[in-house]
């Protein structure tokens, strides 16, 4: 090549070079120079008292009048109503169906809520006849229904413990009818709902028996179930006094208990002691009732207050501890000196009656009785009864209890 030549090809390189660079960026276009872009068509407006475009609970509507909407809606949604709710109390769950509850189809307000036309889906509407739901519930209100309990002392082999009282509950209707109305009319997908209940806490709390830590005494005597009356008045004592419950520094009395013992309050005619004879009359029978007690209190360390021997021995109890009682005359009172509660507990079973006092143990606390007698005749006996009480080895209290005087006639005196 030659000096020419090869002058021309080094003018002409860097044209080369350039066409080789890549083109610079343009300047954006300017928007106010750009034509608009195509608008959406609007959805057609349904025709004049047609629904638009929408489904309600999952039923097509769209084009169709109110009537054929309602219409429609009433045969495709009736199976809604078989849909099952859950009626909640705790672990109560009582399963029924809308139309149990006395649901109906809310077709006025789907359809209404359709021909908005803001909304492509419309959501089951239900309303509530709480009339009909107010009957219906109190048809089931046993469903709901607890008794509650007193709470209760269980004594097992001399193992005392207290068992808490529950709750008396009831399903309170009128609010149980507001709460399920309100909740199915605001959500009609509502399943799950806690009806209102009442509860009345128990008559006797388990702080009755604070302080109570088992038996104090326990006594029995025997008695012959074949007198059918005088077994007829026993069951009557002993339904007055079994489960009486004693605080402290309060005093029991056998009458006050027991009550008069006439016919009118179902108490029968059987023997009784009167004037040293034997006679019939209204509560034979009561006696031995005050005598199981009255032994059980002195057993328990109980303060005797006062009380009066037979005219004559009886065959269920020693000489001299025997009490009864007569209606405006005498009674048979015992004091609670303990710092707890004294609770009195009766079972009469077979040829048993059996009396028994808890209260606050006092630990190795022993109790003996004792008698002296003098026979004055055949049928005149003076009686003396003592008390003795011990407590870890150590003379405590011993004291005369009372004195007793039997004077009878014998069985062929007039």
């Amino acid at each position: 090549m030659n000096a020419r030549a090869r002058t021309l090809l080094l003018l002409a390189l860097p044209a080369v070079l350039r066409a080789a660079d890549p083109p610079k960026p343009e300047d954006p276009p300017d928007p106010s120079t750009q034509p608009a872009p195509p608008t959406q068509p609007a959805p057609p407006k349904p025709p004049e008292g047609k629904i638009g475009v929408v489904k309600v609970a999952g039923v097509d509507v769209s084009g169709l009048t109110p009537a054929e909407a309602r219409d429609k809606l009433a045969d495709a949604l009736a199976v809604k109503l078989e849909a099952p709710v859950h009626l909640l109390a705790g672990p109560k769950n009582l399963v029924r169906t809308r139309s149990d509850l006395a649901c109906s189809l809310d077709l006025d307000g789907m359809v209404a809520a359709a021909r908005k036309g803001d909304a492509a889906w419309v959501s089951l509407l239900l309303k509530v006849n709480r009339a009909d739901l107010g009957a219906y519930l109190a048809s089931i209100a046993g469903e709901f229904a607890a008794p509650g309990a007193d709470a209760r002392l269980v004594d097992v082999d001399g193992e005392v413990k207290i068992v808490g009282g529950e709750d008396r509950q009831a399903l309170d209707t009128a609010a149980s009818t507001t709460k399920i109305a309100d909740a199915i009319e605001a959500k009609a997908a509502t399943q799950e709902i806690e009806v209102a209940l009442t509860k009345t806490p128990p008559k006797v709390p388990a702080s009755t028996f604070a302080g109570i830590t088992g038996r104090l005494a326990r006594f029995a005597t025997k008695f012959d179930p074949g007198q059918i009356n005088r077994t007829a008045n026993m069951k009557l004592a002993v339904a007055t006094i079994d489960g009486v419950l004693m605080p402290p520094d309060t005093t029991f009395s056998l009458n006050e208990a027991v009550g008069e013992r006439t016919p009118e309050r179902g108490f029968k005619k059987a023997r009784i002691f009167e004037n040293g004879g034997i006679v019939e009359g209204y509560g034979g029978g009561v006696s031995q009732v005050t005598g199981t007690l009255f032994n059980t209190a002195l057993f328990a360390g109980l303060q005797i207050v006062s009380y009066r021997t037979h005219s004559r021995p009886v065959a269920y109890l020693p000489l001299g501890r025997d009490a009864t009682v007569s209606w405006g005359n005498f009674d048979m009172k015992f004091r609670n000196n303990t710092p707890a509660p004294i609770f009195i507990r009766y079972a009469l079973e077979g040829h048993t009656l059996t009396c028994t006092l808890y209260g606050q143990v006092v630990p190795h606390q022993t109790v003996t009785l004792h008698v002296d007698s003098e026979q004055l005749a055949v049928n005149r006996i003076n009686a003396t009864l003592t008390r003795t009480i011990v407590i870890d080895g150590k003379t405590v209290l011993k004291e005369t209890v009372g004195h007793s005087h039997y004077e009878w006639r014998t069985d062929n005196e007039d």
